[in-house]
């Protein structure tokens, strides 16, 4: 039962159904703003397609960045106090960054083309969601001993793609309420809980309640799943809302099923 509770504690964390950044006036208004746009979706593939080079390069910095330093403490180089703390730093800095860059590529940008501070709620999340994070690599650190250079290396592997969680939950957040998304299946071999969310999509983007390598589905930073988003009448966005569960109720079932088998 205890494991259970820590689990549901870890999914929730991280879980951008659970983000309250959505409703601070001041960003609300740069969101409708930008659904006014009668260009709104065209511009928001253009600044998604210009996100998604600048993601890549975030992950692969990171990739090189931990795979140094673990290099480094296995060579008796630096010392393991020293790998976890410069580790952590690095994952917080590119898990942000990449958060940004996801509200950048919803097209939520300053008149000057700069990025718009995070509000209370999203610094709130995105903080448990570094927290719950940290837990997982802390535990592979504390491994790295014993492991293989390729057991390393996959597992490093893994932990950087999960930023593209950052990334994907900031787009999210910052896309507006003019919007329905829906979770599109990209792999021959999807894992049943993405093929749950692929069936009841389209959501809203407050009852979305994960996204692609976000750690709530069981294919974990193997999921290749993408979101589509469509921008839509207030109407069809009230009534998918109606249809909808809530974000919690979404990922209380995908914990049941895991249960189950």
């Amino acid at each position: 039962m205890l494991v259970l509770e820590e689990l549901r504690r870890i999914e929730e964390g991280k879980a951008v159904g659970t983000a309250k950044g959505r409703k601070d006036k001041k960003k609300q208004q740069h969101v409708q703003s930008r659904q006014d746009d009668p260009h709104f979706i065209s511009s928001l593939r253009a600044h998604a397609r210009a996100a998604s080079k600048e993601l890549d390069k975030i992950v692969d910095n990171l990739e090189t960045a931990l795979i140094a330093m673990i290099v480094k403490f296995k060579a008796g180089s630096i010392t393991f106090t020293t790998v976890k703390t410069r580790s952590s730093i690095a994952l917080k800095s590119a898990t942000e960054q990449a958060f940004q860059l996801g509200v950048k590529a919803a097209g939520l940008v300053t008149p000057k083309g700069g990025l718009i501070t995070p509000t209370k709620g999203e610094r709130i999340w995105l903080a448990s969601y570094l927290r719950e994070e940290l837990k997982y690599w802390n535990r592979f650190l504390d491994g790295i001993r014993t492991a293989t250079d390729r057991q390393i290396a996959t597992r490093v592997q893994n932990y950087c793609s999960t930023v593209r969680s950052a990334y994907e939950s900031g787009r999210v957040l910052s896309v507006g309420d003019q919007v329905v998304i829906f979770w599109e299946l990209e792999s021959a071999n999807p894992c049943p809980d993405c093929m749950f969310l692929s069936r009841h999509a389209p959501y809203t983007a407050e009852t979305l309640p994960t996204v692609p390598k976000g750690g709530q589905t069981r294919c974990l930073a193997y999921c290749y799943c993408s979101l589509r988003i469509v921008k839509t009448t207030e109407k069809e966005v009230s009534s998918v809302k109606r249809k909808n569960k809530t974000s919690k109720w979404y990922l209380d079932k995908i914990r049941r099923s895991r249960k189950k088998v």
